[in-house]
């Protein structure tokens, strides 16, 4: 299971992101069930985990993390020390893909 804010529902469904960046968050490659947390829908996506790299939060690059155009890598590191409280900028951290599975529900 690969948890994610609803926030990211559209996107994930979209395929337009394919990768998150976890903390302390262990996810292996396979099959997953991507879980979207408090959405009143309880809405979930069949998924690939294609790949887990492990990096050093400041080492981690726009191309790691599959940044679309005008996103820059800095604000990505800030908002994750934001949703992790503490994280220091070279704590290892996984830059995990993924990809949509075709489904039937």
């Amino acid at each position: 299971m690969v948890r994610f804010n609803k926030r990211y529902f559209d996107s994930v469904a979209s395929g337009t992101k394919t990768t998150t960046i976890r903390y302390d968050d262990p996810i292996a490659p396979g099959p997953a069930l991507f879980v979207f947390e408090d959405d009143a829908e309880h809405r979930t996506l069949d998924g690939l985990v294609t790949d887990v790299a492990s990096r050093r939060l400041d080492r981690v690059t726009a191309d790691d993390a599959r940044l679309g155009p005008g996103m820059r890598i800095e604000d990505l590191r800030r908002r994750l020390q934001s949703h992790y409280p503490g994280l220091p900028e070279d704590a290892v951290v996984e830059v995990v893909a993924f990809k949509l599975l075709a489904t039937d529900r």
